[in-house]
């Protein structure tokens, strides 16, 4: 029995070495694979950020009413408005053109109404006195003394500004009433030279007067020339344009009237004669 032990243990071991011989080792190999994957993360992130917005400019209204009206006078006043607002950009100007002889019947409605204009064009001396007279117009006697206006305005300008030692308005314009003579009248009369000054004029006057001839003759197929004749015999001022009749005048007003001289009132300068010539406003 013991031998048979022993026998079977050697088998067994004999066994146990085969099974080993016949099993190969297996080898451990190690490789790093690096793996890439993108994911996509959705974060919603709150950035402040302090933002410097430009404010709206509150701007002041002011209201222009004016009635230049033709092309070139009005394109030089929207020009005026647009230096204006440029120079100050707070203040939008609310322009207004109205023709002529609308404006003439419309002004008395701007100047009652709930909102009047806060400038307008208009006429000096009388047309502008009836509105100052009623309180429809304003000082502005500290704008002259501000600006320096009753130095640097004609003194006849500031004088048609002025009712009651308080100034009303500026001037913008003026410009020249001419005189037109017949050279053959003239010659027929014996006046061999134009006249050139107040008096010299006056004098033709006479001349013509004695001769039998009527020195001064006015149409008035548009009543508003009429007016002429008297800025011209007294110097005194009339609506709008009046700034430049006295300008001219009030330095010779003191001469007296145009004593002696006759006026006739006939149609318009387009029946005077072919050979009529201007004084280019000598005399006025």
């Amino acid at each position: 029995m013991k031998r048979y032990a022993i026998a079977f243990n050697i088998l067994m071991v004999l066994a146990m070495l085969l099974s080993a011989c016949g099993t190969p080792t297996p080898e451990v190999i190690r490789e790093t694979v690096e793996v890439v994957k993108t994911v996509e993360v959705t974060k919603e992130v709150v950035v402040t950020k302090e933002v410097e917005v430009e404010k709206p400019v509150d701007r002041r209204v002011v209201i222009y009413n004016s009635y230049a009206s033709d092309p070139a006078p009005r394109a030089a006043d929207e020009a005026l408005v647009k230096m204006f607002e440029e120079a100050h950009p707070d203040i939008e100007v609310q322009h207004s053109t109205v023709a002529h002889e609308d404006f003439k019947q419309a002004i008395r409605a701007y100047l009652t109404a709930s909102t009047p204009p806060d400038v307008m064009t208009w006429f000096a001396g009388n047309r502008a006195r009836f509105f100052i007279d009623k309180g429809l117009v304003a000082d502005i006697s500290d704008v002259f003394a501000e600006k320096g206006f009753n130095e640097s305005y004609a003194p006849g300008f500031v004088a048609l500004a002025t009712v009651n030692d308080k100034q009303y308005f500026l001037p913008t314009s003026y410009y020249w009433w001419a005189v037109y003579y017949v050279p053959s009248v003239f010659e027929k009369a014996g006046i061999t030279q134009v006249p050139q000054t107040w008096d010299e004029f006056l004098g033709a006057c006479d001349t013509l007067n004695a001769a039998g001839i009527t020195p001064i003759t006015i149409g008035t197929r548009y009543p508003w020339t009429a007016a002429a004749w008297f800025v011209l015999r007294r110097g005194t001022p009339w609506n709008g344009h009046s700034c430049v009749a006295r300008k001219v005048v009030a330095a010779t007003a003191s001469s007296g009237q145009a004593s002696g001289s006759n006026i006739s009132v006939t149609e318009p300068a387009s029946h005077a004669p072919a050979d009529a010539r201007t004084t280019a406003g000598n005399c006025v």
